[in-house]
């Protein structure tokens, strides 16, 4: 190897180890977001489950009150079967 070789793998090498180091940074820090936000989501996931959870069954016990008035109310029986909630009572 020349002595100009050497200066020259010296001059880019350098700079070459300066920018890994430098992506190297950054992919850790960009992966370290990541990791935090996916935690952050895990933590929150079960409680917005348990929220819709609730709602569910909030809605459920409303379709279940309306349907019992279908039978005796025709508006109710209408909203209910436009949205395919109850099916229409058989002749």
């Amino acid at each position: 190897m020349t002595e100009t070789r050497f200066q020259q793998l010296v001059k880019w090498g350098g700079l070459a180890l300066l920018l890994a180091a430098v992506g190297n940074i950054f992919f850790v820090l960009r992966y370290r977001e990541a990791y935090r936000d996916a935690t952050r989501i895990e933590q929150v996931y079960p409680q917005q489950l348990a929220t819709l959870n609730l709602e569910q069954q909030a809605l459920e016990g409303v379709i279940r009150d309306f349907a019992g008035k279908a039978g005796t109310d025709p508006r109710v029986a209408e909203i209910l079967r436009r949205y395919g909630l109850v099916t229409a009572p058989k002749p």
